[in-house]
């Protein structure tokens, strides 16, 4: 049985990749309906949803440092483990670059749906791994 440390950190982390990934998912899927009520309405739910989704991610960011913390040597992982994780790690950062491209109000308009794309499906690639790093 895992210490009770380790399923409070595995939970925060699990918990906060479940809001922003999670929370965009969803979003994508209600912005046809929200542009039915309101063409406004969809930027108003994403920057709400802002507020719950950043420190989200600063937890997600702060409990996967924790994760890598809390491992063995590096070494002792082997190199797959170790490429793995550097994928996963480099595809949270491209999530979180594209979520803030996408929520910039100087992205280029062009833009915002590609930083979105890569937002939403960096942090898919990351969870996948995420996953198979755990199983």
């Amino acid at each position: 049985m895992r210490p009770a440390v380790d399923v409070l950190r595995l939970f925060l982390h699990v918990g906060s990749a479940t809001v922003w990934l999670g929370g965009m998912v969803v979003i994508a899927g209600l912005v046809p309906t929200l542009r039915s009520i309101d063409a406004a309405a969809p930027a108003k739910v994403m920057s709400a949803f802002a507020k719950i989704s950043w420190p989200a991610y600063g937890l997600l960011v702060a409990t996967g440092i924790w994760n890598i913390l809390a491992l063995p040597s590096m070494s002792a992982l082997g190199i797959n483990y170790q490429i793995a994780l550097s994928l996963k790690i480099l595809l949270a950062v491209a999530s979180g670059l594209g979520a803030f491209v996408a929520q910039s109000p100087h992205a280029p308009a062009a833009l915002v749906p590609a930083s979105r794309a890569l937002a939403t499906l960096s942090a898919t690639g990351a969870l996948l791994i995420g996953v198979g790093l755990i199983s």
